[in-house]
């Protein structure tokens, strides 16, 4: 289960590079790291469903074409609906069966 946290972690790593400084990388890194058990938890609970797999794989693929539009604006509302996806997604994981209260 490693690998595919890593490699999701090089997936948007690879699509921030370009435009990052390397401040921007040192600060996006520790904030990821320190983000990551959580990320961890809540998607843990979706990751034995395989329809979660393919939900994960569209919106990634959807991130990708919209960058290779090299488009900012399209880029940028791309990774902000990602963003709203997902927390919404984190939001249904932590309060699913099994969360704490839940």
């Amino acid at each position: 289960m490693n690998q595919i946290y890593e490699a999701h972690h090089e997936f948007h790593l690879a699509l921030l590079t370009p435009a990052a400084t390397s401040w921007d990388l040192r600060i996006l890194s520790t904030l990821w790291r320190a983000s990551e058990r959580y990320i961890r938890i809540g998607w843990g609970k979706l990751d034995p469903d395989p329809s979660e797999h393919r939900r994960r794989e569209t919106h990634h693929l959807e991130l990708v074409a919209a960058f290779r539009r090299r488009d900012p604006e399209l880029a940028a509302s791309a990774v902000d609906q990602h963003l709203s996806r997902n927390e919404a997604t984190a939001l249904l994981a932590l309060d699913g069966p099994g969360a704490a209260g839940g």
